[in-house]
């Protein structure tokens, strides 16, 4: 039988060379559907899974660029008003995921300007849209979205650039590809430690800056399609407010550091028999396990690849351990 974990790990091993595909493809400026020469009045992104994760994560740049931005469900029953002037980012990778293929086409008939981001040019979602903007990740072996997340992302910061973002594309993926690099070639020193601590638990809990969230949410899915673990996800500082009435013995986080509340988060957690495992450039010296992830441009967006990338590499040794090669449903990419 295929053993999906160990593709899941071939799968991130590609994510480099993805990321600096679109790194060379970023010194082409892209030509926005329907923006005026100016900017479109208001940005609606829009997708399900993974998809609206990598919209979450770079939903902040664009917004720190003075950009009206909505991100949401493509499957909400009450979407975001599209008219003239509206540019809708319709976000799958299969080009086939019925909701956001509607969005699109909602869009289109409320003249609003359509920029489909998908891995297949040639999909329904690519058809009703007025351009296309390729995810160019190939195919996933493991069935699960990794380098597609990846390559969303950076398509994302592509089109942050050209609406404005303080952000060189070219250089920022380049580096991004290089500090995944630096993930992988470390794993060794971490992964079966951080599984260990993880697997103990019944729920994994991850915790985050609400501007990372989105990477939060795709670690949280990774753990509840690979291994078939319960995860859950908090931002950081509401934590101490509604998340910790259920820190009990047995409890296990994974915290995103740098918040303003890591070293709270810490100290409670332990205070109250949990385990704490933290990734990121630095993190509270009291955690269990540090996963230290290297960025050379530190900042909030940089982070957004390499520690997926760590998460995703845990979630695969703990599929690894949850036997593999049993027969898994077959969940449609976002």
């Amino acid at each position: 039988m295929i053993d999906r974990a160990l593709l899941l790990v071939a799968d991130i091993e590609r994510i480099p060379l993805v990321l600096r595909g679109h790194a060379n493809a970023a010194s082409d400026r892209l030509d926005l559907p329907g923006a005026s020469p100016a900017r479109p009045r208001r940005i609606v992104l829009t997708g399900l899974g993974s998809s609206r994760f990598a919209a979450l994560v770079v939903a902040p740049t664009l917004r720190a660029a003075g950009l009206d931005v909505i991100v949401e469900h493509a499957s909400t029953t009450r979407p975001a008003s599209l008219t003239p002037g509206t540019l809708l980012v319709p976000i799958s990778s299969s080009g086939r995921t019925p909701e956001t293929v509607a969005a699109a086409q909602r869009g289109h008939d409320a003249g609003a300007a359509v920029l489909a981001i998908t891995n297949e040019p040639t999909s329904q979602l690519a058809a009703a849209a007025d351009d296309v903007l390729s995810l160019d990740a190939g195919e996933e072996a493991s069935g699960v979205a990794s380098v597609s997340y990846a390559a969303t992302v950076a398509a994302l910061c592509r089109l942050a650039a050209s609406l404005g973002a303080e952000l060189d594309a070219g250089a920022f993926l380049d580096d991004a590809a290089a500090n995944v690099e630096s993930v992988l070639a470390s794993r060794s020193a971490w992964t079966v430690l951080a599984a260990e601590l993880l697997a103990t638990g019944a729920t994994i809990h991850l915790l985050a800056d609400a501007a990372a969230l989105g990477t939060a949410e795709q670690a949280a899915l990774l753990f509840r399609e690979g291994p078939r673990i319960d995860a859950d996800v908090t931002d950081a500082g509401d934590w101490l407010h509604v998340g910790l009435y259920t820190a009990l013995p047995g409890y296990r986080a994974v915290l995103l550091s740098g918040t303003p509340y890591d070293r709270e988060l810490v100290e409670v957690i332990h205070g109250r028999g949990g385990k704490i495992v933290t990734i990121g450039a630095a993190g509270p010296d009291a955690a269990d396990l540090t996963i230290p992830v290297s960025m050379a441009r530190p900042g909030g967006l940089q982070a957004a690849f390499p520690e997926p990338v760590a998460l995703a590499l845990i979630a695969a040794e703990l599929w690894t351990r949850a036997h593999a090669t049993e027969p898994h449903d077959p969940d449609p990419p976002a």
